[in-house]
């Protein structure tokens, strides 16, 4: 059975609904083509949309590229496009493991700050003065560098409270605007909180890039 066509104006149409309304979509579905490592300008554009792909113009390490993403399955009919779109929107903006441990400076950071919340909610003063005491080489060090077993236990977990709090500020940032500004699933915005809460900075500034390019769209609506 031969494949259905989208005319030139409905792609159009289509096209210009996704650039100008939801362009950090657009830049999400080329992002997460290229993988998380690739440098992806947010000048993406959708520039076709067929029954069983839709095509992207976009620069990447100062390049101009063109890529496609196939619809699978393949579109019916016209109708079937928004809801297709709605799919793709939540799943292109759904944070992706891949940001964690593929990045150098994440993964790190997420390992850290669960071994600071160990320290400070699990072993908490005690717990510490007492790991310390009963580790010769730790107990010189801490002697020699800080003074005392309990001052250097304070210090991690003032650090630890205020690397936590640091963290559920731009978790809770990031949570109200992947609910308002992104209208995203309650599950999309859960993994959003939960991966800024432990990643910090990394996961934060993935965020604002959404929001950079969400506020800036590359396309403007054309005039009546």
């Amino acid at each position: 059975m031969p494949l259905a066509t989208i005319d030139t104006l409905n792609s159009e149409r289509v096209c210009e609904h996704m650039n100008i309304d939801h362009p950090a979509c657009v830049y999400g579905m080329v992002t997460e083509m290229y993988g998380v490592n690739d440098r992806i300008s947010n000048s993406v554009v959708m520039i076709r949309f067929a029954m069983d792909r839709c095509d992207f113009t976009f620069c990447m390490n100062g390049k101009e590229l063109h890529a496609f993403r196939k619809f699978e399955p393949p579109l019916t009919s016209i109708k079937e496009a928004r809801p297709r779109m709605a799919q793709i929107y939540h799943k292109a903006m759904t944070p992706k493991l891949g940001w964690i441990y593929m990045d150098p400076v994440a993964l790190p950071l997420v390992m850290l700050n669960l071994f600071l919340t160990y320290l400070t909610l699990v072993l908490g003063v005690n717990g510490m003065v007492n790991v310390i005491n009963h580790s010769p080489g730790m107990y010189s060090m801490v002697q020699a560098h800080v003074g005392s077993a309990e001052s250097f236990a304070r210090m991690i977990t003032v650090f630890g409270y205020v690397t936590m709090g640091a963290h559920a500020l731009e978790a809770l940032f990031v949570g109200l605007h992947a609910k308002k500004t992104f209208s995203l699933s309650r599950a999309a915005v859960i993994e959003w909180v939960i991966f800024t809460q432990l990643a910090g900075l990394p996961i934060l500034n993935r965020f604002l890039r959404f929001l950079e390019v969400h506020g800036n769209p590359k396309v403007q609506k054309k005039e009546e």
